[in-house]
């Protein structure tokens, strides 16, 4: 059985922990997930369209082709994450810290 990141989430609010896993083509939408760790995590064609991730963190993630819409990212951690043509819009990102080499590469 695969999982998928919707099925993974679909019961948990706070203090989640999911390692290692990758996640292609998902649409998640009105969550929360608050201090929440996200760890060695591709995500590839995914929307996060009003989630709330305040006071989560990510680490050694990879974000490819994805999109955040009106997400909240506040207080959140990045270590060693990569944006690749993502694309966010009317998202919060108050005090974001991020640590290591982290990669954003945008559209042009």
């Amino acid at each position: 059985m695969t999982n998928t990141l919707k099925s993974l989430i679909q019961n948990y609010k706070a203090h989640l922990k999911i390692e290692e896993l990758i996640f292609s083509d998902e649409f998640i939408s009105d969550k929360t997930f608050n201090s929440c760790a996200f760890i060695k995590l591709t995500f590839h064609n995914c929307t996060f369209h009003k989630v709330d991730f305040g006071g989560s963190s990510f680490a050694k993630c990879d974000f490819n082709e994805c999109r955040f819409s009106e997400t909240i990212l506040k207080r959140v951690e990045f270590e060693c994450c990569s944006f690749q043509n993502c694309k966010i819009i009317e998202s919060d990102f108050e005090e974001i810290n991020s640590y290591g080499a982290c990669a954003i590469i945008v559209d042009s």
